[in-house]
């Protein structure tokens, strides 16, 4: 079964292209500040790559690329102190726009133990590439 990963952590996509809501707006400071941080390292077409990924796809998403994700959503604070504000999580538009199992989702989520380092992400887009529709 395939899907997309997470609205939030594509949205450097909808930034370059359309942006189609409110909320997206409201990201594309946060993901441009963590782009600018990797000095030109990481560009916005290399994000593209998670709005097509999949279960198999995840492990091989770049370290950089992760980085970045891990970075816009520390900066909007859903990702704090290396574990996920699950409250915030529910109710943020991006997040849960297309998850079809709240329920299953978060509970996918509090079994990540916690996101030191950037390639910890991969199992939060598991989660969200299980449980969100096409």
């Amino acid at each position: 079964m395939f899907f997309h990963v997470l609205k939030l952590l594509a949205v450097a996509a909808l930034c370059v292209s359309s942006v189609r809501s409110e909320e997206d707006k409201k990201m594309c400071p946060f993901l441009a500040a963590c782009l600018k941080e990797t000095d030109g390292k990481v560009k916005i077409e290399d994000m593209k790559v998670l709005m097509t990924a999949k279960i198999d796809d995840v492990d091989g998403i770049s370290e950089d690329v992760l980085c970045v994700s891990k970075c816009a959503l520390e900066k909007k604070q859903l990702l704090v102190d290396d574990k996920f504000d699950v409250d915030k999580l529910l109710v943020d538009k991006m997040m849960v726009d297309k998850v079809e199992k709240k329920e299953d989702f978060v509970e996918c989520v509090k079994k990540i133990e916690a996101v030191k380092e950037c390639g910890d992400l991969k199992e939060f887009m598991k989660c969200k590439i299980r449980f969100t529709k096409d």
